[in-house]
């Protein structure tokens, strides 16, 4: 089933300047590198101050800055302070932010609320709700009266003054009125603005080329771009004619000289060239651009191929899912097995793996009961080890911990692996064995334990050789480690492992609920599922099966219906464990906002609680609703934000949209992640490398491998100046620094 997998943000750059800059004392920026250079503890020049030869310090809880021998070179006089970018930092005095160089020298007075630096040599100021922009000698750039202002790009930025956008450039001066209900950013020179609900396009002098004729439109790509009039797509020009009428019911843009089009009157998908002539014709269910003269198509089959500029097959149309061309190998997906096809077509490693991924200097790793190394003959090369993924590359990262203004408040140990904090303790790891530490950075639970859970409802579970057990807080014993495995508490019991089975255990230490279950779950609404002799049911808190096991798949009641598996087949039963929506899907979901997605032949829909159909089954993929919305993949693989009449709230589309955390989701576009509401409006435009789900009113997000922290409204609150970063949790986050 699809789902949204966000890319993780935890990096491992290249960082060899800077252990070298750290370790020889030498500032490389822009030198050669010779031989004295990489002497270890060579003799210092006195030369020119470089601001990244500046770091933080913090004295009587006041920040300043020192040289790279410790001498102070700004005194520690600011409540708060960012890193140096590009010769300035931001830092906070008496409540209000300002702007210093690296000599000290005040740029920008204290008296904003909050001050982003720009790599282009700007700062983006708020104060009192609207914001502006002052250059590097301390002037005004553009009036702080603005309510939202982007990032300049190639010395363009996009305004918002009084609810309508308008086009500035680095001077201050608007281009345009503001006018524009929505923006874009430029592509081709060109870019699509918003008018009373028509599309037209600007160039970068704010000159409006093409007017507002249009009710849809798409950037422009090999000199054309999609518009939509009367519900068709054709194509224009960049002088605004209509070189391919608007016929289409679907377009892709034009990639390698051609573009996949849906036919209005078949349905079917084909490829035309830039005269509008078809080139390839419309039999498939589905096309895709072409990437490097190859293009992924889906036949009536809903099987996938790959074609080339011909209409070739080179790969046929057999396969559930296939990947993209890497380290001259392709992935395949066959009977719910992968294997991979070479450049020309041919099988190269059969279709055997359960999972797979992308080559990448002549290996790739599969799972085949376990997960493995394999070369490009299909040969095992290494096992991959659990214990050394999660460590991967971390003992060489120190791990320190910020508070939401960006100020340190945890300084790591180089080694020392640790993560979030629960109930005010953080797990670490040292030398490959855990304890706990508070926020204070005291190790209150020495680091003696093979394995530990997190702490939750006052006790961890902790494992010593190859048994578990719980500690309280103090380190004492509620139980020793004598279970095969033991989960996290939850409302009083834990799940524990003995002798192959599985029961429950409450805060006394007693089996409240004795191992006898093949496989158990945490109890939900007083009941809980359980598994004997391969089947599922439901227990009470007494264990009294309430709920026989006979269902082949179970889950948890939610709005007082269960989805149970039956015969192969899928339905809801209600807490007598009668048949309430009889069992009919392929494959069903829990009910949210009086909704729930169900699939049959590949394509979801949902019903309400009698059963009856919401919204048909024509997705490809569909989440759960949430405050009345969802996202949702179209039958051409196109995402979209829903409500429960199946309304697209987007006005554009993205190749992923995530689910909702703090009434904001993940979006993507063109290989870059923003931010989308529950009207389906961009918040925050998508500009970054990653992005992450809002918590505790931050994300991490991520520029050129660094990473930092924006509210909810773009605002940078923590600067790009992390090698990786993690979630807020009890105040607190992790960011992680290249030692």
């Amino acid at each position: 089933m699809p789902h949204i997998q966000l890319k993780p943000t935890f990096h491992y750059p290249a960082i060899l300047v800077l252990i070298l800059t750290l370790v020889t004392g030498t500032s490389l920026n822009g030198q050669n590198i010779d031989l004295e250079s990489l002497q270890f503890n060579a003799s210092p020049v006195k030369a020119k101050l470089d601001y990244a030869e500046i770091y933080f310090c913090k004295q009587d809880n006041k920040y300043g800055f020192t040289d790279r021998l410790g001498e102070l070179v700004i005194p520690c006089t600011y409540d708060s302070a960012t890193y140096f970018s590009n010769g300035y930092a931001a830092v906070k005095l008496n409540g209000k932010w300002a702007v210093i160089n690296i000599n000290g020298t005040l740029i920008v007075p204290a008296e904003y609320d909050e001050i982003e630096i720009s790599d282009n040599g700007l700062f983006r100021v708020l104060l009192n709700g609207k914001y502006g922009y002052f250059n590097k000698k301390g002037k005004l750039a553009t009036p702080v009266k603005y309510e939202a202002l982007t990032p300049f790009i190639d010395g363009l930025a996009w305004a918002q003054l009084k609810g309508k956008w308008g086009l500035l450039d680095q001077t201050g001066q608007a281009l345009t009125a503001f006018r524009f209900d929505e923006i874009f950013e430029f592509h081709e020179g060109l870019a699509w603005v918003i008018a009373d609900r028509k599309y037209g396009f600007i160039n970068k002098s704010g000159t409006l080329l093409i007017p507002f004729t249009y009710d849809w439109a798409r950037n422009f790509s090999d000199g054309l771009a999609i518009v939509s009039k009367d519900g068709l797509r054709g194509f224009i020009n960049k002088k605004g004619d209509i070189v391919i009428p608007c016929q289409y019911e679907e377009a892709q843009s034009f990639t390698d000289g051609l573009a996949a089009v849906q036919s209005n009157e078949t349905h079917k998908w084909g490829y035309i060239n830039k005269q509008g002539n078809e080139v390839i014709p419309f039999t498939f269910n589905l096309a895709n651009p072409f990437e490097n003269g190859l293009a992924r198509i889906e036949n009536e089959n809903n099987k996938m191929g790959l074609i080339n500029k011909l209409g070739n097959q080179l790969i046929p149309c057999l396969f559930e899912d296939i990947g993209n061309f890497k380290d001259s190998l392709i992935r395949v997906k066959l009977n719910n097995l992968w294997g991979y096809y070479n450049e020309k077509g041919q099988e190269s490693i059969p279709c055997r793996f359960e999972e797979a991924e992308d080559f990448y200097n002549g290996e790739a790793r599969v799972k085949s009961g376990d997960s493995y190394y394999i070369n490009k003959t299909g040969e095992f090369i290494r096992a991959v080890k659990i214990e050394d993924e999660a460590s991967l590359g971390i003992e060489s990262y120190t791990v320190n911990y910020i508070n939401k203004a960006g100020e340190q408040q945890i300084k790591g140990i180089k080694g020392r692996l640790s993560l979030f904090f629960f109930e005010g303790l953080a797990i670490v790891r040292t030398d490959h064995k855990w304890g706990f530490m508070n926020k204070q950075a005291e190790l209150i639970i020495p680091c003696t334990y093979d394995s530990a859970g997190i702490f939750n409802e006052g006790l961890a579970s902790v494992r010593i050789h190859d048994k578990w057990g719980y500690i309280y807080q103090n380190n004492e014993f509620m139980t020793p480690c004598k279970f095969d495995y033991a989960y996290n508490f939850y409302k009083g019991l834990a799940i524990v492992k003995m002798a192959g089975k599985y029961g429950y255990l409450n805060k006394l230490g007693d089996l409240s609920i004795p191992c006898q279950f093949d496989k158990a779950y945490r109890f939900n609404d007083g009941l809980a599922i359980v598994k004997k002799d391969g089947k599922y049911g439901f227990i009470d808190k007494e264990g009294k099966m309430v709920i026989a096991c006979k269902y082949e798949d179970l889950y948890d009641f939610n709005n007082e219906l269960a989805v149970a598996q039956l015969n192969g087949q899928y339905g809801y039963i209600n807490k007598q464990g009668e048949t309430v929506i009889p069992f009919t899907f392929d494959m069903a979901f829990g009910f949210s906002d009086g909704l729930a997605a169900v699939t049959v032949n590949e394509k979801f829909g949902f019903i309400d609680k009698t059963g009856k159909d919401m919204l048909p089954l024509t997705y490809k993929y569909a989440g759960s609703f949430k405050d009345g919305v969802t996202p949702v993949v179209t039958a051409e693989g196109e995402w979209w934000l829903i409500n429960q009449q199946g309304k697209k709230l987007n006005s554009e589309k993205f190749d992923q949209i995530s689910n909702f955390n703090e009434g904001l989701a993940v979006v993507e576009q063109q290989n870059k992640k923003g931010y989308m509401n529950k009207q389906g409006v961009i918040v925050i435009p998508c500009t970054y490398d990653n992005a992450e789900l809002f918590f505790e009113g931050l994300a991490v997000v991520e520029k050129n491998k660094k990473c930092g922290f924006i509210n909810n409204t773009g605002v940078l609150k923590i600067p790009f100046a992390y090698d990786g970063a993690l979630l807020f949790t009890e105040g607190l986050a992790p960011v992680f620094m290249k030692e």
